[in-house]
């Protein structure tokens, strides 16, 4: 009789899963307002957990984001390193330099994500300005009659 091929037990099965990792975010704070204009704000460390070692960090978001590992250099989503589990990682933002603009910057590994968001001190506010030696703008309503 033919022989069939044995199918691999649930444990083994198991190895193929996909492996999502586990932050321990006590530390991390999400948002943070009121940041001076052009100043860098930390994130705060999220420790990570259930990940191989040798694991890819995705950093994307705002050109200025940048991720440290293991409480070393902070590096740009271009020159980051991997991680292993156990080991804490930090996000870096440098706010904007017009008031009341916020920017984000999300990492991910291994499935799972955290986005840290920064927003300059103070608010915006756009002017509308005429061209020419006029004082643009709307006229006095008086004038619109």
């Amino acid at each position: 009789p033919p022989r069939s091929t044995p199918k691999p037990s649930s444990a083994a099965s198991d190895v193929y899963k996909r492996q999502v990792a586990s932050f321990d975010t006590s530390q991390f704070t999400a948002s943070r307002t009121g940041i001076t204009a052009g100043a860098t704000s930390n994130s705060g460390e999220v420790d990570v957990s259930s990940i191989s070692s040798n694991t890819p960090i995705t950093l994307t978001g705002h050109s200025t984001a940048k991720v440290s590992v293991d409480n070393g250099t902070f590096k740009s989503a271009g020159s980051l390193d991997t991680i292993d589990s156990g080991m804490p990682f930090e996000v870096q933002l440098t706010a904007s330099s017009t008031a009341g603009v916020s920017r984000s910057a999300t990492v991910t590994i291994a499935g799972k994500s955290v986005t840290y968001t920064i927003t300059t001190a103070g608010s915006y506010s756009g002017s509308y300005g005429g061209g020419g030696s006029g004082g643009g703008g709307f006229q006095d309503d008086t004038e619109l009659r």
